[in-house]
């Protein structure tokens, strides 16, 4: 069995106080969560794949008790106060972001309450407002097919959506579109800003995530990649060896052939299934419209993040390194890997 995690020496250390209440307050819940646990492992040939009718299960008691532990006072004392904050706020021209939304993001995660995350940056805005030429990385030809289907996804409606947005210092104009398109609409869908996971979030969240799916085999997890990924790679930088399926796409001008192969191909994503896409602005749309289709099922749209284990390089290695104390957008909304890490030692199947 893999070891647990142990907190790294670093500047962020945590009082013996802060620990004594993350052991004490989930302790008392953890022979609750084992015998929940085992009742579902004996009923999970009886789960059938999710519909859009959503039947409640015990899978739903398992989530539930997990959700106790996750969002219990006694765990959540023992964070920073910053994780106590509210979700993003769009205004007009400008996406305002917290210092948070990456831990609610990895919170509900680890408390097995499915979402789509996807991101929206400035490619995907290009491609909204325009039918010719290519995205800024020239990896995808722009069309009025693309434009339909992308304005489409972004302007879907259904709990459980989260986008990520361009930040306003970076790209001022694709912010104030995303903002009034949203807002024309009276859109509901949650968002954050599209480098919640990268920037000064990069390492923490890849180790965050990494160790959570490693310690967690009983959810199922699917990839979606490009042709030219190097799945080798990525299993002996990452450790997960166990993936439920491998979605290629392809590596260039994915839409529309990969769209039309792929857009109705959910019926492999189970309930309490995680998806993990990395396929472009082809990966943006089915972010959004694979949930749709399946709403019990976790989508994490990440893009580039895992470039460096599917490909030996990164297209967004700009922008992965960046000082805490820059003030570049996501640079201060640092995720508090140390709280996450005692959640899923806490939390994990491996451990119960």
């Amino acid at each position: 069995m893999k070891q647990p995690y142990k907190k790294k020496e670093s500047g962020r250390r945590r009082s013996k106080l802060s620990r004594s209440i993350v052991i004490v307050g989930t302790i008392g819940l953890l022979t609750t969560l084992r015998s929940f646990y085992l009742a579902k492992e004996a009923t999970k040939q009886q789960i059938a794949a999710v519909t859009t009718d959503y039947a409640p299960s015990i899978a739903d008691d398992y989530s539930q008790q997990l959700s106790d532990v996750v969002y219990s006072d006694r765990w959540r004392d023992a964070q920073k106060d910053e994780t106590k904050c509210p979700w993003t706020i769009l205004e007009s021209t400008r996406t305002a972001s917290t210092r948070c939304d990456v831990q609610l993001l990895f919170q509900r995660l680890i408390a097995r309450i499915p979402f789509s995350y996807v991101h929206f940056n400035d490619g995907e805005i290009l491609a909204m407002k325009r039918s010719t030429g290519r995205t800024d990385r020239g990896m995808q030809i722009l069309s009025k097919e693309l434009q339909h289907s992308m304005l489409k996804a972004f302007k879907r409606e259904r709990p459980g959506l989260v986008f990520g947005l361009p930040c306003h210092l970076e790209f001022k104009d694709a912010s104030e579109f995303a903002a009034r398109t949203l807002q024309n609409h009276n859109s509901s869908v949650e968002r954050t800003l599209a480098t919640v996971f990268i920037n000064s979030n990069y390492q923490d969240s890849k180790e965050v995530s990494v160790e959570y799916l490693q310690r967690n085999l009983d959810r199922n997890v699917h990839m979606v990649v490009s042709n030219i990924a190097n799945m080798t790679s990525f299993e002996e930088h990452t450790g997960l060896r166990r993936l439920k399926s491998i979605t290629r796409v392809p590596p260039t001008n994915a839409f529309p052939m990969g769209y039309a192969t792929h857009i109705n191909r959910t019926e492999h994503h189970l309930q309490g299934d995680i998806v993990i896409i990395c396929a472009g602005p082809l990966g943006r749309i089915l972010g959004v419209e694979w949930f749709l289709q399946r709403p019990e099922t976790t989508y994490l749209e990440l893009g580039s993040f895992f470039d460096l284990e599917l490909l030996g390089k990164s297209l967004g290695a700009s922008y992965y390194s960046m000082d805490a104390n820059s003030p570049n957008c996501g640079s201060s909304f640092r995720v508090d890997r140390d709280a996450l890490m005692s959640l899923i030692n806490a939390t994990s199947t491996d451990t119960l």
